[in-house]
């Protein structure tokens, strides 16, 4: 799940793949909310200039690699590789629109009950990735309480585009 993952945008001074899988963890460091020796840290590289280079990167507990691994092996499935759950988007995207994103960028948000995902495109490349534990539950909780409404009626009324948040985002 990426909302168990931090992910950042950063820019480096060389361009070079090997050197930037070395340093990488440490670049990324101040902003991991866990002990670096306890994450799985992996970057994409976005752009490339005289400078240095512009880089996805992502760090991921290794409990939750763990986790997730166990229960593929509860079903005798191997994996080839694993990737946070907003890439797969990204990458059927570029799957189903391989030419879209050569000349401008596309933002695409994956609205859900329990996480967002929003992730930018461009130049036939993911340049911003960010997954938030707020979604659509969360908004028919607000409406549910702003209107005074049972969660199934909220429900209803935030499908059917009957219900405005606007006012209690704003408390």
């Amino acid at each position: 799940p990426g909302y168990l993952a931090t992910t950042r945008t950063l820019t480096l001074p060389f361009r070079d793949k090997k050197k930037i899988s070395h340093i990488i963890k440490y670049e990324l460091e101040p902003n991991i909310p866990y002990p670096i020796d306890e994450v799985i840290v992996d970057f994409h590289l976005i752009s490339e200039n005289t400078k240095g280079s512009s880089a996805l990167a992502w760090a991921i507990p290794k409990k939750v690699i763990s986790e997730h691994l166990a229960i593929l092996e509860a079903v005798n499935w191997e994996p080839v590789s694993l990737e946070l759950d907003y890439l797969s988007l990204a990458n059927l995207f570029l799957k189903l629109y391989p030419n879209i994103t050569e000349k401008k960028q596309v933002a695409l948000v994956d609205i859900g009950a329990s996480k967002t995902s929003v992730l930018i495109m461009g130049h036939k490349n993911l340049e911003f990735a960010r997954s938030f534990i707020k979604a659509g539950d969360f908004f028919t909780e607000l409406i549910s309480k702003d209107l005074n409404l049972p969660l199934n009626d909220a429900e209803e009324a935030k499908i059917r585009g009957e219900a405005s948040i606007e006012s209690s985002l704003n408390r």
